[in-house]
């Protein structure tokens, strides 16, 4: 099994932490979809803006950047996998065989 378990298992442990410490409620599924559409979003528009059309001026954009908003998209896709009880390790596992098969 993939180590994705292991990440969703800890990002549920300080997800629980942090409602328990805010003014947080319970996040819906619709809600996690939408957050997860946001922050792949926003990856795009960090490539966007390192782009020569963003008003002629493109921006710095670093590796940490891109990092630090691959790692909200991984947090709100394990937010999903949860309420849906999906195990992502397991998920995705069988998705690469899947593919793996298809191009083998």
């Amino acid at each position: 099994m993939l180590e994705m378990s292991n990440v969703q298992a800890n990002l549920k442990k300080l997800r629980t932490k942090w409602v328990e410490n805010s003014n947080w409620t319970q996040v819906t599924l619709f809600d996690a979809i939408a957050f997860l559409s946001t922050e792949v979003a926003e990856v795009l528009d960090l490539y966007l803006r390192t782009q020569p059309y963003e008003r002629n001026n493109p921006q710095s954009v670093t590796k940490d950047d891109f990092g630090e908003e691959l790692a909200d998209v991984v947090i709100m896709a394990c937010s999903v996998a949860d309420i849906l009880d999906i195990d992502l390790g397991e998920a995705l596992e069988a998705k690469m065989n899947k593919i793996d098969r298809k191009y083998s």
